[in-house]
């Protein structure tokens, strides 16, 4: 993957008015900008573009402070193909991504995204044959991570070799295979306990057929015995019918007897209640007269109070607008006290600042003659400074100028280093590009048959869903069926309750609409119940056996799917190898343009070198400053002196300047302060005037002369009302005495209105209650029939009884009967059940024993000793090659690496280890032994490796490198060490980017990325 050109917007410290970051023509270029300044930010985007994955876990962390949505457009190419990928993330709605690919089709832009961002993100992986943990280990190099695998102990070493090459997973699929080797070993031996336990009742299969024989004729010989005791019982039970029901009827008349006599005494009541009414109402209408007159003299004394409340009313308003006409005068009188009292406390204190005055006046004159001498003292100090101007830009000219010699040398020395490199990068190319294109024809033809087994394996793929969907039906349809089996066989739990409860109980009532029915009734309901739990039973077996043959149909497919999947699961590692066998092909095609490119390139960096054709313009303008040096004539040295004296002349006027400050505030302070005084003496001739003008105003009570008019005025009106409070209380006594009359008005109104029909209630009344007591006399006489018929039931009722008790007698034995034939057939067929739940229980058997041996096996494949030793044992050898051909350049052959998986003991044996062997022209040492910078090209040689393998078993070209190792914790000899290492490795890679924040290491690099960060976001430059 090669980054082409870079678009944020709202992203970290980024905002939406950053440009386009384009990557063409850099082959190898600094990050560098303050810390804070969004170096690492640019890197979360390309991440975030690719992977939706940055430093932190949450993308509404990665949007802007303020905005609500962000985007990255990332423009890269892969195998010559340039792609486009667009993700935008909005934190509204709870959170929106969208994520969109692209090809480059030649003059346009092709979508390729899937329907989902899941399927999206699937297109990307295969196109980049990389995830994102896969990147961050190999493109990445990450600060203090290059001397992590070499830092450690030699048994310490493999373990971290296997989490860099993501072995962890074989190590979760042992624990996985580990569980599923307990879960069928408990299973197995659930199963053993289960299949014994099913053969002791299948044993008992005869002796459960002959309890069901001898149960059925019990049944048979019971049920005739109850037919004829039926016979018996219902002809007694007609009898007694036939009598309950006369006494039934005689209950009703007896009912109808008790109502008679409870409405005969209710009427009587009535009647007599009504003639005391009738008594009341004659006794008020006798005293008319007297009522009629006292209730005229309650209304005529109700007038006159209706008047004096009015009075009194407007009494109380006019005493409320006299206390607030007197509540005036006095504030107004409180107000001029007030003002006296402050203006005499004015006129002191003026008097006390102006006995101050003239001792104020003789310290202001002191003053004055001190400020006199400082003058001499600043004409001085700014001729001093004046000086130190001059002197300070003489000494930055003639630094400037030799910053600039010593700069413009370093250019012309890393202009000439880079035409070096660059002719060994040529020379590199020829050699690769001839190593590639050897194994070309041998590629082509490794190709054509992976492609040819991918369209194989791509059909059994489509077989494998249209399976799965069967399988998904079938699975649905099983539990259908195993829910109707279970539904099944709770109906029949049910009705064999109820079978039972009838048999239990003597009651002959129906269970549905709880009529008597007698027992044959019952027995009948029970028959039916037999019928119904008879046919459940059919269907239970018949969808026992429907879900029996559909599971061993499933099961048969889940084998045949197991296969199909592990056939397919070789499809992803097929289209890797097809994937990078077209990126071998497509980059031997590119290697044979390259060759060509880099022996036309070579032959001009010679000619260059040779001649020393570069840095033209740099070679000038040292000439030119190496001139202006001389022209200056200046000596570093007597600058630095008469600097220093100068310092000192200025810090002894200023120290004698200080004090001046001093003395000008008491000054000032003083002069304030005779103003002040100045202006009380003005004020206090005002306030003696003013006083005195107030103490007269108070003395002769010239003021509220409004507020005293209008009290006077509501006074006088107060006593032309007349109103006497006496007479109003005598008023609301007579009131209140007379108040009984109204109610004995009211009453006698009453008593005239319903004295007539009172009476005419009384003789209807009358009427009723002689028609009710002959009624109740006819009555008695039926009752007295009714007992005589009924002394004949008690001797139907024991007749009735003593039948029934026979027929329960007998059901009772049959009920016991019946219970033990249904035992008994349902002995019958659970051992049929269980014949059949033994069959399939031996067969799971065999089923769970062999998934326990396979999965005992794949514990040993997964181990350590497995398939993660065989991959370290794999890695090695690759890790070592490409090391030692980074450090055979790096150190112009001089050094070779070696790692050593085993060590002899004291005791002779051998023990796993991972060993460093460093073989230079000293001889082979340990890795432990070096230190400094060749100790360092060790580690940057090894992390280049790995990160170079890591890739190539991604099935990607590693292309882009991005190195984060920390120049500020380097000296000097460790920064050179790693631009010289970043050297080295510029031929393997296509685009080299370095951080870093250290300034004076920025013109080590051919190209800058400067990002630099403002109120509005950070931003960055290409120099």
């Amino acid at each position: 993957m090669l980054p082409e050109k870079l678009r944020v917007r709202n992203f970290m410290c980024y905002r939406d008015d950053v440009p386009t970051l384009d990557f063409e023509g850099i082959r190898v270029a600094c990050l560098s900008g303050e810390n804070g300044a969004g170096k690492s930010a640019l890197l979360d985007a390309i991440t975030w573009a690719l992977w939706g994955k940055a430093r932190v876990s949450s993308d509404d962390e990665l949007i802007a402070l303020g905005a609500q949505e962000m985007e990255v457009d990332l423009q890269f190419s892969v195998a010559k193909t340039s792609y486009r990928v667009l993700r935008r993330r909005s934190s509204a709605k709870r959170g929106q991504t969208i994520l969109e690919i692209q090809v480059n089709d030649g003059d346009n832009w092709r979508a390729i995204s899937g329907n989902s961002i899941r399927e999206t993100q699937e297109i990307i992986h295969s196109v980049l044959r990389m995830e994102y943990d896969t990147f961050i280990n190999s493109a990445f190099l990450v600060q203090g991570k290059a001397d992590e695998f070499t830092r450690k102990a030699p048994a310490e070493r493999k373990r971290v070799l296997a989490e860099i090459l993501g072995l962890d997973a074989y190590e979760q699929l042992e624990a996985r295979a580990k569980e599923q080797v307990r879960y069928f070993s408990d299973r197995a031996q659930g199963l053993e306990g289960t299949i014994s336990s099913y053969r002791e009742w299948v044993n008992k299969r005869d002796f459960y057929l002959s309890q069901e024989a001898e149960a059925q004729q019990r049944v048979q010989q019971l049920s005739h015995e109850i037919e004829r005791a039926t016979v018996v019982f219902e002809q007694a039970d007609q009898q007694r019918r036939a009598l309950e029901h006369r006494k039934a009827e005689r209950d009703r008349e007896l009912s109808r007897s008790r109502d008679l006599e409870r409405q005969i005494a209710e009427s009587d009541g009535d009647y007599r209640q009504l003639a005391q009414d009738i008594g009341v109402a004659q006794a008020m209408v006798a005293r008319q007269s007297e009522i009629e007159t006292n209730f005229q003299v309650l209304q005529a004394a109700r007038e006159e109070l209706v008047v004096l409340d009015r009075l009194r009313e407007q009494i109380v308003q006019l005493n409320d607008q006299y206390k607030e006409q007197r509540a005036l005068v006095e504030r107004e009188e409180l107000s001029l006290q007030h003002q006296l009292q402050q203006y005499q406390r004015d006129q002191q204190t003026n008097a006390e600042l102006i006995a101050n005055k003239a001792s104020k006046q003789a310290d202001l004159a002191a003053l004055a003659e001190q400020l006199a001498g400082f003058a001499d003292d600043q004409r001085h100090l700014e001729q001093a400074r004046s000086q130190r101007n001059e002197l300070e830009q003489q000494s930055t000219n003639l630094t400037q100028l030799q910053v600039e010699v010593q700069r413009l040398q370093g250019l012309i020395n890393v202009r000439g280093d880079s035409l070096i490199a660059a002719r060994e990068e040529q020379n590199r190319r020829i050699i690769e590009a001839d190593n590639v294109l050897a194994n070309e024809s041998r590629w082509r033809s490794e190709f054509e048959t992976s492609v040819a087994q991918q369209k194989a394996l791509i059909r059994d793929e489509r077989k494998l869903q249209e399976m799965r969907s069967r399988d998904q039906q079938d699975a649905k349809q099983l539990g259908e069926l195993s829910a109707q089996e279970s539904n099944l066989k709770q109906l029949g739990k049910q009705i064999n309750d109820k079978i039972d409860q009838l048999r239990a109980t003597h009651d002959t009532h129906c269970p549905l609409c709880q009529s008597d029915i007698g027992q044959h009734g019952i027995h009948q309901v029970i028959e039916q119940y037999i019928v119904e739990r008879d046919d459940l039973r059919d269907q239970y077996r018949e969808a026992s056996q429907a879900r029996k043959q559909l599971s061993n149909e499933y099961d048969a497919r889940q084998r045949e799917i197991q296969g199909l999947e592990r056939k397919v699961a070789q499809l992803s590692t097929l289209a890797a190898a097809v994937g990078r066998l077209e990126g071998q092909i497509s980059e031997a095609q590119e290697h044979r343009s390259k060759r060509s490119e880099a022996e036309s390139t070579l032959r001009d960096l010679n000619q260059r070198l040779e001649h020393g054709d570069f840095a033209h313009e740099e070679r000038a303008a040292l000439a030119q400053a190496q001139t202006e040096i001389a022209e200056l004539g200046l000596d570093q040295a007597a600058l630095d002196a008469q600097r220093q004296a100068n310092g000192r002349l200025i810090a002894q006027l200023e120290q004698r300047l200080a004090q001046r400050g001093t003395i000008e505030a008491k000054a000032a302070v003083l002069q304030e302060q005779l103003e002040r005084i100045q202006a009380a003496e003005t004020h206090n001739a005002t306030l003696h005037e003013t006083i005195l003008s107030l103490q007269v105003q108070i003395d002769s009570q010239q003021f509220a002369q409004t507020a005293r008019q209008q009290a006077e005025a509501i006074y006088q009106q107060m006593a032309e009302l007349g109103y006497a409070s006496q007479r109003h209380q005598e008023v609301r006594d007579a009131v209140a005495s007379l108040g009984h009359w109204e109610g004995e008005y009211h009453q006698l109104r009453s008593a005239q209105t319903n004295l007539a029909t009172n009476q005419r209630q009384a003789q209807r009344l009358a009427e009723l209650i002689e028609r009710q007591r002959q009624d109740l006399a006819q009555i008695q006489v039926m009752l007295n029939q009714l007992n005589q018929e009924l002394a004949q039931l008690p001797a139907a009722i024991q007749a009735a009884e003593t039948a029934q008790r026979t027929i329960n007698e007998f059901r009772g034995r049959l009920a016991v009967a019946q219970k033990d034939l249904g035992a008994a057939q349902q002995n019958v067929q659970h051992v049929a059940q269980v014949a059949e739940q033994l069959a399939a229980a031996e067969k799971e058997l065999l089923s769970v024993q062999d998934q326990r041996d396979v999965h005992s096996e794949l514990v040993r494949a997964f181990g350590k000793k497995g398939i993660q030793a065989m991959l370290i044992e794999t890695a090695i050898p690759e890790l070592e090659r490409e090391a030692n051909e980074l450090l055979s350049r790096m150190t112009d052959n001089q050094m070779h690496l070696r790692f050593e998986t085993q060590r002899e003991t004291k005791k002779g044996d051998t023990s796993e280890t991972l060993d460093i062997q460093i073989a230079d022209e000293q001889g082979t040492r340990r890795y432990d032994l070096y230190s400094g910078g060749e100790a360092f090209r060790i580690n940057f040689a090894i992390r280049i490796a790995m990160s170079k393998m890591l890739a190539r078993r991604a099935g990607a070209n590693l292309q882009t490198l991005i190195i984060d190792e920390g120049f500020g914790s380097q000296d000097g000899r460790g920064r050179e060490r790693l631009v010289e290492a970043i050297t080295q490795v510029q031929p393997d890679f296509s685009r080299i980017l370095v951080i870093t924040h250290i300034q004076e290491l920025k013109d080590q690099f051919p190209v800058q990325i400067e990002i630099t960060k403002h109120d509005n976001g950070s931003r960055w430059a290409v120099n």
